[in-house]
């Protein structure tokens, strides 16, 4: 099917935006920052695709599937090739590779710090020997735009999408906002259309490569409206009705 045919269906699967009509049964899919593969299977569970799941926690990492259509890693995707430190948090699907704000609790391990290998992006797909990857899943905590960074222009503009969640939300204390506009530019630069899933923050960006979806002006304003305009007025449509009805029943109690 040309892709000026090819239905753009979008769905929200595991807080990450996808193009799932883009994804078909011999479709490559990375799932870096993989966390117990919940993304992953679900996906499964409705193409038969190749699977490469990653993640840097060992106790995560220990639970993924690794049967057929599976693979796992055991690594912390970055920009180089070197063991890194790995901050254990209490919630073990934030651990990171940068340095834990205070702010953020810890793990109440005797140890809060383990060393991991480290893989570059760009290193994953040459020993993997991946001519074609179909989407990538970026959700490992902060070293988003260092990975990305590790791919060349080339590299990035061969994949139909990739969707990120970015940490740079001043709740992550990780100062990220410069690096994460300068990765999301060098993107639309590349012609990727950029849809914020929870949308104005980065926390769920879709980045649909514009060379495999025909996307006209109409097409694209519609996309925004449907995935970024509609869930954020209801949000706050939402959200003002609750703080409405809040202070109703305080002024019911009171009166």
């Amino acid at each position: 099917m040309s892709k000026e045919r090819t239905p753009v269906r979008i769905e929200r699967i595991r807080g990450h935006l996808v193009c799932t009509s883009l994804l078909h049964d011999d479709a490559t899919i990375l799932d870096l920052g993989a966390h117990k593969g919940a993304f992953s299977k679900i996906l499964s569970a409705r193409i038969r695709g190749k699977f490469i799941l990653a993640e840097a926690n060992p106790e995560l990492y220990a639970v993924l599937p690794s049967e057929e259509p599976f693979t796992r890693l055991n690594c912390a995707v970055t920009d180089e090739d070197k063991e890194v430190f790995l901050n254990l948090a209490e919630n073990p699907e934030a651990s990171t590779i940068l340095k834990l704000s205070s702010e953020m609790k810890v793990s109440g391990k005797e140890s809060n710090q383990i060393v991991i290998a480290g893989l570059s992006l760009r290193s994953l797909f040459d020993r993997l020997s991946l001519p074609i990857v179909d989407l990538i899943k970026l959700d490992i905590e902060g070293a988003e735009c260092a990975a990305l960074d590790s791919l060349s222009d080339e590299t990035l503009s061969s994949v139909p999408q990739i969707t990120v969640e970015f940490h740079d939300d001043p709740v992550f204390h990780f100062d990220l906002s410069l690096q994460t506009s300068r990765v999301i530019g060098r993107l639309c630069s590349l012609g990727f259309l950029v849809l914020r899933g929870e949308f104005p923050s980065n926390m769920d960006v879709l980045f649909l490569n514009r060379r495999f979806v025909f996307l006209t002006r109409n097409r694209e304003a519609w996309l925004r409206l449907k995935h970024e305009w509609l869930p954020y007025a209801h949000a706050r449509i939402e959200s003002y009705r609750l703080r409405l009805f809040g202070r109703l029943s305080r002024f019911g109690r009171h009166a």
